[in-house]
C-alpha cells in the first residue's frame, strides 16, 4: 500500500496485536459502519502516534477532553483490509479472535456489496503468536500487566507482585499456558491463576522476590513502548 515507506518489521506487528488485544476494540455501529479503534490516556499519546507513523494508516484523535483520552482510529476501507489482513489467525484470546471474526464478516459483507469480484479474506480461528520468543507478550503486558510492589505498614517488609488479568473463563487457558512457559525449567509454579473481585474475571499473578526476578529474566532487554516502561524500571 505504500511503497515508498519502511515497512513494519516484525516485532513491532507482534507487539501491535498483543497489545491491541488488551487496550483495541474492533467496532461495528447500528449503521453497519466499521472502525479499529484504540484508546489511551492522553498521557500516553505518544503511542498511539507510534503506532499510527509504523502502521501509515488511521489518525489519532481527542475522545474525551474531561477524560483526557485520545484515540488511533482506523475507519477508510482500504486501511481496514490492511487491519483485517494483519489480525486474522494472530489472535491469541479466543473472545477477542470472535469478536475480531464477526468484524471480519462485516468487512466481507460490505466489500462485496461494493465490489461483486472481491475476494473475501478467509476466516482463521487459530494462532501461533503464542509465546515468549515474540513481543505479543510484551503488547499484552503494556495493556494489561500490572507492577506493584507493598510497603507494609510498621515494617521493613514488602510484597513485589505482577499481574495480567483476563475477562472471561474462555481466555484463562492462555494465562494458564503462560504460566507454564513462565516456570519452565523450575520444580513449581512461579505463580498462579487466580480469580479477580469481579465475577469471571481471571489474574496471572506472580507473587514475591524470588519468583519476580525470575519474570525479570523474561523482560530485561524487552522494548516497551507506553509508560508502563516507568513502573517495570521502579
Amino acid at each position: 500500500m505504500f511503497p515508498d515507506r519502511p515497512t513494519p518489521n516484525s516485532s513491532f506487528l507482534e507487539w501491535l496485536i498483543g497489545f491491541a488485544e488488551g487496550d483495541g476494540s474492533f467496532v461495528v455501529n447500528k449503521r453497519g459502519d466499521l472502525a479499529f479503534v484504540i484508546t489511551q490516556s492522553s498521557d500516553d499519546i505518544g503511542v498511539l502516534n507510534y503506532i499510527k507513523d509504523n502502521l501509515n494508516v488511521g489518525s489519532v484523535i481527542v475522545q474525551s477532553k474531561s477524560q483526557r483520552t485520545h484515540r488511533f482510529i482506523v475507519q477508510d476501507a482500504k486501511s481496514l483490509g490492511l487491519i483485517c489482513r494483519l489480525f486474522n489467525g494472530n489472535m491469541v484470546f479466543p473472545t477477542r479472535n470472535a469478536r475480531f471474526i464477526e468484524f471480519l464478516t462485516h468487512f466481507n459483507s460490505k466489500a462485496l456489496r461494493k465490489n461483486p469480484l472481491f475476494k473475501p479474506i478467509v476466516p482463521k480461528y487459530t494462532s501461533n503468536m503464542v509465546g515468549l520468543g515474540n513481543c505479543w507478550w510484551i503488547g499484552l503486558i503494556e495493556s494489561e500487566g500490572c507492577f506493584t510492589i507493598s510497603l507494609l505498614a510498621n515494617s521493613s517488609t514488602f510484597r513485589a507482585r505482577f499481574i495480567v488479568s483476563q475477562k472471561w473463563g474462555a481466555n484463562r487457558p492462555v494465562l494458564e499456558h503462560f504460566l507454564t512457559l513462565l516456570s519452565a525449567g523450575h520444580s513449581k509454579p512461579i505463580g498462579a491463576i487466580a480469580p479477580h473481585s469481579e465475577a469471571d474475571n481471571w489474574e496471572l499473578r506472580v507473587n514475591g522476590l524470588k519468583n519476580c526476578t525470575i519474570l525479570v529474566g523474561f523482560l530485561d532487554g524487552c522494548t516497551f513502548h507506553t509508560k508502563k516502561l516507568k513502573s517495570y524500571c521502579k
